[in-house]
């Protein structure tokens, strides 16, 4: 007997996403594209992708989830708490990844002198902060400036979905392979 799914799979069918497809999102200065959000997965992941110019990143910090990176293009600098209680740095190359355990600190800053360009996979409530804190933009836009009530108000929305920043010395130390 055959069986006709097209209805059935009208909306629920594998689905290519191509390269500059998703939904463009801002926060504090820092673009991401959202290549599927949780909705869309029966909210068990999102993955976002982010081009960081020379220079970008995001402090350590700590979340009650996994987060999990993969660099597409050039080379980023993973940070973490090394076993002397300071923040070194993991470099990533083009093709290799990290995994952030949950509440593992955890940042990163593209310290190359040419745009890196990496995926991150998470969950709904990693999700969930930037959907209250971003906002939605055209690539055409210009970036927003950043503010220290812009700063302000991300600190709160973070501390309410339990992302809290994390201050280490710095040790300068690049572990490279």
């Amino acid at each position: 007997m055959k069986v006709d799914y097209s209805a059935a799979l009208a909306d629920h069918n594998v689905r290519k996403i191509y390269r500059d497809e998703g939904e463009l999102m801002e926060v504090l200065g820092l673009r991401m594209t959202w290549k599927i959000k949780a909705k869309d997965t029966g909210y068990a992941f999102s993955v976002y992708e982010v081009e960081l110019a020379p220079g970008e990143g995001i402090p350590l910090h700590i979340h009650p989830y996994a987060e999990f990176f993969y660099v597409l293009d050039g080379s980023l600098d993973f940070g973490r708490i090394g076993s002397d209680s300071r923040q070194e740095w993991l470099r990533c190359h083009e093709g290799e990844s990290v995994h952030a355990p949950i509440n593992a600190p955890h940042g990163w800053t593209n310290h190359s002198d040419r745009p890196t360009r990496f995926l991150s996979t998470s969950t709904y409530y990693h999700e969930a902060v930037f959907n209250e804190i971003g906002v939605l933009v055209r690539l055409e836009d210009e970036v927003r400036p950043l503010t220290p009530e812009a700063v302000q108000r991300f600190e709160a929305v973070a501390a309410k979905h339990q992302i809290f920043f994390v201050e280490a010395v710095d040790s300068g130390h690049l572990l490279d392979g």
